[in-house]
């Protein structure tokens, strides 16, 4: 019950200060703008979905391929080396162009020539308008928000009768590269091994950081395929030691003891 009245005066008290704050903005004439005014607010407005932020994504994604050709024909064996020097499997698509536009500045060769949002957003809307006309997934939801109106993209009844089996799909060919509890599959030349549908999803090398197109020799293969059959074992005093760390939650290299939930006075404090 107190809890209740306790909310309740932080919610009126809240309505105060943000009804003053915007009194006050207006009485010394520095309303500049609507936008000032509506972002005197308290509710936190969730705007991925929000219209303008889709397309400027999506052109913003198509620049991004066109920037990475304009390097391509501007210093093809320059880009070959950033490539294999810069890119690697951790590396986000985000990152990947930065580091080359990066690089490319840093080379003096003939810089992009940026497309600009307003470009971006036309662009990106008509490709939204295409893909909403050829899959019915999604389709516009305009809001009244003050005086005025946002449009947001929503998914449509059609998008949720298969979303769960797309996800249940991708699923499959993306697994946790956790330890097996059985032996794993052998690797040769013609044949992924390892996970058991890594054969399938073809999302681990034999040689990290090699060329696809290399032929190892059967000596190597050998020895692989005979040293991933070797079990894991615990090391009891490796593990006494990581439980009397974990406990004391102290942290050790990169051993980091777990965040622990603790309820003090029906509060929540992690430590």
């Amino acid at each position: 019950m107190r809890l209740e009245k306790t909310e309740a005066a932080l919610e009126a008290f809240k309505k105060f200060v943000i009804q003053q704050s915007r009194s006050n903005l207006t009485k010394s004439n520095k309303n500049v703008s609507s936008e000032l005014y509506n972002s005197l607010g308290s509710d936190v407005k969730k705007t991925s979905n929000n219209l303008i932020n889709v397309c400027d994504s999506i052109g913003h994604a198509v620049e991004d391929e066109c920037k990475m050709r304009h390097y391509e024909s501007k210093a093809p064996g320059l880009l070959n080396v950033l490539k294999k020097n810069y890119w690697h499997k951790s590396i986000g698509t985000q990152q990947k162009v930065v580091v080359i536009q990066t690089l490319m500045n840093r080379y003096e060769v003939e810089p992009w020539s940026s497309w600009g949002r307003a470009n971006r957003v036309k662009l990106g809307a008509w490709l939204l308008d295409c893909i909403m006309e050829t899959s019915g997934w999604f389709y516009k939801d305009m809001r009244q928000e003050g005086r005025k109106r946002v449009n947001y993209i929503m998914p449509t009844p059609e998008f949720y009768a298969i979303k769960d089996q797309v996800m249940a799909n991708a699923e499959l060919f993306s697994p946790l590269a956790w330890p097996m509890y059985i032996e794993p599959n052998d690797w040769s030349n013609e044949n992924a091994g390892g996970y058991l549908l890594n054969e399938i999803m073809l999302g681990h090398d034999m040689v990290r950081r090699g060329h696809d197109t290399c032929i190892q020799g059967e000596t190597p293969i050998a020895f692989l395929n005979r040293i991933q059959k070797v079990g894991y074992r615990v090391n009891p005093f490796v593990l006494d030691v990581a439980e009397w760390l974990d406990n004391k939650r102290r942290a050790v290299g990169k051993f980091i003891p777990t965040l622990r939930r603790v309820t003090l006075n029906h509060r929540y404090r992690y430590e």
